[in-house]
């Protein structure tokens, strides 16, 4: 499984593409303003006590990255993504977002109840990881919403997504697509 993230991943970080169980895995390309994706980052798989791989944790300066994971999803719909961010600096830091090219776009969403109605919408100005403290984006909370994608996701698969943080720059993961 190892060697099915990896190979892709460096070959994406060069410059390259790579077929990962038939999705096509493109350069991702980050404009001319933006800052480089820090190829110093640190990604482990590690694997559950029930033998269930539970994805990925990167370590990206003081940010841990941890439970990189994505429903399922056919070409042209929308699926989520979900993560956890623990900031272990003495300052906040900002998460403003991400990119990949398996989505036509991706916004950072909120579910909240109001009454008796749940109500699912785009936050624009990212979200706060307060210092010395975490970020959990789960269902029914905070997620990214992957909008008309442009590749089928199946349980199984690992794609590419940049997160982009405020003061941390830039950080390419693989992203798990599984079933909860």
């Amino acid at each position: 499984m190892l060697r099915k993230v990896v190979l892709p991943l460096v070959l994406v970080l060069l410059g390259g593409t790579a077929t990962i169980s038939g999705c096509k895995v493109p350069q991702i390309d980050m404009g001319s303003h933006s800052s480089k994706i820090d190829l110093g980052s640190r990604q482990e798989h590690a694997m559950g006590s029930d033998g269930i791989e539970n994805g990925v944790s990167i370590t990206h300066g003081e940010l841990l990255i941890q439970n990189v994971w994505a429903r399922p999803g056919f070409t042209g719909s929308n699926s989520a993504v979900y993560l956890n961010l623990q900031n272990n600096r003495m300052y906040p830091e900002r998460f403003l977002g991400a990119t990949t090219e398996f989505a036509r776009a991706v916004e950072i969403h909120e579910v909240k109840m109001e009454g008796d109605l749940m109500l699912m919408r785009p936050v624009l100005s990212g979200i706060a990881i307060p210092a010395e403290g975490n970020l959990a984006l789960i269902p029914s909370g905070y997620h990214l919403m992957l909008i008309d994608l442009q590749s089928d996701l199946s349980e199984g698969d690992y794609f590419p997504l940049a997160l982009q943080f405020e003061q941390s720059g830039q950080v390419l993961v693989d992203v798990l697509v599984s079933h909860p």
